[in-house]
Order: C-alpha cells, then sequence, then structure tokens
C-alpha cells in the first residue's frame, strides 16, 4: 500500500469518527432527491462559549480602549516611534 493510498484511508477514517459526510457523497448520492443533513451536534455553540467565558467581560471605557490601542501600536511598531524627551517647553 503506497503512502498516498495510506493517507486517503486515514483521511477517511477521521471524517466517520467525526460524523462528516464522504466527499463525493453529494454529487454521486444515489438518491438525488435527498439532501445529506448533517449530525446533530452534543453541544450548543453556547454551551461551548459559556464553557470557556464563565464570567462576561469587564466593560471598558473609551478612553481606557484608546489608550489600549495607543499602548499596543507603540510596542508593535517600536522601533520606527522617536520618543523625544522634553525637560521644558523651550528646549525645542
Amino acid at each position: 500500500m503506497s503512502w498516498s493510498e495510506r493517507h486517503r484511508q486515514a483521511e477517511a477514517q477521521h471524517e466517520m469518527l467525526l460524523g462528516l459526510l464522504p466527499r463525493y457523497s453529494q454529487s454521486m448520492s444515489s438518491r438525488p432527491k435527498e439532501t445529506p443533513q448533517p449530525k446533530a451536534g452534543k453541544y450548543t455553540f453556547e454551551d461551548i462559549h459559556h464553557a470557556l467565558f464563565p464570567t462576561p467581560p469587564t466593560p471598558r471605557t473609551l478612553e481606557e480602549l484608546k489608550e489600549a490601542i495607543t499602548l499596543h501600536l507603540r510596542k508593535k511598531h517600536a522601533r520606527d516611534w522617536v520618543v523625544v524627551v522634553v525637560s521644558s517647553p523651550d528646549a525645542i
């Protein structure tokens, strides 16, 4: 058995385990009137979301958001920023 055959066989096994439809099931169906329906999942998106994020995020003010974006961009592009330290307004 060649590598490509083993690869295709492994893909088919994974599709079966995940409950996915075979690759050509829609075009090669013996019953063209029926459309394949996905299997109903055990958990909904909302169940998974609540499991991952049990508490809602803390609300932030607009000023906090703008400051965070500015700090992120300065950190990301640190070598592009020129920092000018001014000890007094007359120094410039």
